[in-house]
């Protein structure tokens, strides 16, 4: 098991894990390959070796190239303090499987390791496969494993039970204690937090029951078809489309997705495919596994929304397989109420916006293409043609317009994103939503993408002397305010006072990541002075799915927990 990226769009780097290949039946047919070609591809390949299954042939030759692989890898033939490896060795030789982190401080302590010198240890032991210690895993850290290879055994039962199997992939609570009866339930918890981590199983609150992705029927269910074509005959029925095509299609895209995405499921999945609902709209993901592809399609009135939010979820699947060769591909709009088989590359169009090459040319019928058309939402480099479309909503009065909602929620959940990398700094950690208020007062708001909202438990601040503080904080507070007024209707007089104050402020020359730094480092210095216990209104910072943070109040965490 490895941590979760984030998924950024750019160009993945290249795997580091070493690759070894072993033909395992050199006197069953030739192990010849052009290692030299796949060594171009995969520079981190090592070598090859040959063997034969039947007959041990070759077997000391792999043992010494594993060997001296294995001694070149992260932290062997690094020098550990004696009492470190005697405690490492104690720890490898006790019967317990698990353990609580304050036990394990003192099964330290007693043997020499000091407050300061644990943390890194049990993180050396971590990295070797010894432990598993998810320190920085809220949900994951209050259980040790000990005995890491008890968790595949566990596992194994669950993806070998006849009874998952036979029923699709579906674990009852009567199955699990059938298979983990000699675990204590806190253990069994755990491992159930564990294997949804790591997007092997998510729970189905309702039924009380998991989904284990890897026993999914391998053929899709026969209606799911008719579903989705049905949506279309619906009035005003839009369909957004992307196709994902790789170099080589790795296994388990699919069904990791499912279950990073399982808040939107329908019950209708397979080991290729699924379909997705929100508000009114549904979403196909499936494998073509013939054209070494993943198709991402959402249909409905306004489908930009729940395409960016899923596609942010396929994106930190695909980050699991750095060196992959991703060409991403979006469908001509059509010509005249006509469909067009054209497929324009996605990266390119982007380019072509950004150097305000606005059209393309379709060498279908040799007519140019609108790329803001072609790009509209689905890029957060779009979002001025998404603003505009905002305003033109918002004057017709409308503020509960299925469109107007769905864009709102996609600027809002975009804008905190944008701002996600410089709020990794913990000089700029801290909620970063906020409106001014009449008299100089500074109100948090809750981050709920389409909900944003003044939070419920605190969190206005006197702003005693604002004039120079103002002035620091006015580039963020100008690009705020242009996604703020979209907010709720009964903060208007906030917003009002907000984009009032922000008029007033001298333009810094525009919005470079050093203007925004320094005004999010104001905003933490601020908020530290005045709520030095980082209470925030309640607020709670909470990873999406999507692999990315917001700050929640205690309401809109729940729907993520």
């Amino acid at each position: 098991m490895k941590p979760e990226n984030s998924a950024t769009g750019s160009t993945p780097s290249p795997p580091q894990s070493p690759i070894l290949l072993v033909a395992t039946h050199i006197d069953v047919r030739d192990a010849n390959i052009p290692l030299d070609k796949f060594r171009r591809n995969y520079p981190q390949i090592i070598g090859q070796c040959e063997i034969s299954s039947q007959t041990g042939q070759g077997f000391e030759a792999l043992q010494q190239t594993i060997a001296q692989a294995a001694a070149q890898l992260p932290l062997m033939g690094e020098i550990w303090p004696s009492t470190w490896l005697k405690a490492a060795n104690a720890l490898r030789a006790t019967k317990a499987g698990y353990a609580t982190p304050e036990i394990l401080q003192k099964f330290l302590t007693k043997r020499g390791i000091n407050s300061e010198q644990q943390p890194i240890l049990t993180q050396w032991l971590h990295d070797l496969g010894d432990i598993l210690y998810f320190q920085d895993k809220n949900e994951l850290k209050e259980i040790i494993i000990l005995k890491p290879q008890q968790v595949t055994e566990y596992i194994s039962k669950v993806l070998g039970s006849e009874d998952v199997i036979n029923s699709g992939g579906i674990l009852t609570a009567q199955e699990m204690e059938r298979l983990w009866h000699n675990l204590p339930p806190t253990i069994r918890e755990h491992l159930q937090r564990l294997m949804e981590r790591f997007d092997l199983s998510y729970r189905d609150k309702k039924r009380q029951v998991s989904l284990i992705v890897e026993r999914l029927p391998r053929t899709p269910p026969p209606d799911y078809q008719t579903r989705w074509d049905e949506i279309q005959t619906q009035d005003n029925c839009k369909t957004i489309t992307m196709s994902f095509k790789f170099n080589t299609l790795p296994a388990g895209i699919p069904r990791w997705f499912i279950t990073r995405s399982h808040r939107f499921t329908t019950d209708t999945h397979w080991r290729n495919g699924a379909l997705f609902a929100h508000e009114n709209h549904l979403a196909l993901v499936q494998e073509l596994e013939r054209d070494n592809m993943v198709q991402l399609s959402v249909r409905g009135p306004n489908p930009h929304n729940f395409f960016a939010l899923l596609k942010e979820g396929l994106e930190i699947t695909l980050a699991r397989f750095p060196g992959l060769k991703i060409k991403r591909k979006i469908p001509c709009l059509g010509h005249n109420g006509q469909a067009c088989p054209q497929e324009f590359d996605y990266d390119n169009l982007l380019k072509r916006y950004e150097k305000n090459k606005l059209t393309i040319e379709c060498p279908e019928i040799l007519e140019d293409v609108s790329v803001p058309k072609l790009l509209y939402g689905l890029d957060w480099r779009t979002q001025n043609d998404v603003l505009s479309r905002l305003d033109e909503l918002a004057k017709g009065k409308n503020m509960n317009s299925p469109e107007l909602k769905a864009l709102r929620e996609l600027t809002q959940r975009e804008f905190t994103k944008a701002f996600h990398r410089q709020q990794a700094n913990i000089d700029t950690h801290c909620p970063n939503v906020f409106a001014l208020k009449t008299p100089k007062g500074l109100q948090l708001y809750c981050q709920a993408p389409g909900s944003w909202h003044p939070t419920t438990e605190g969190g206005l601040y006197e702003i005693k002397e604002p004039a120079e503080w103002i002035k620091t904080i006015a580039p963020y507070l100008k690009r705020l305010i242009a996604v703020l007024k979209y907010a709720a209707p009964p903060t208007d007089a906030d917003i009002e006072t907000t984009q009032a104050l922000a008029q007033q402020l001298p333009n810094n020359q525009g919005d470079s990541e050093q203007l925004q730094g320094a005004a999010l480092r104001a905003l933490r210095h601020f908020l530290d002075e005045h709520d030095p216990q980082q209470h925030w209104g309640g607020l709670k910072k909470i990873l999406t799915p999507e692999g990315h943070y917001l700050w929640l109040c205690e309401h809109h965490a729940r729907e993520y927990m």
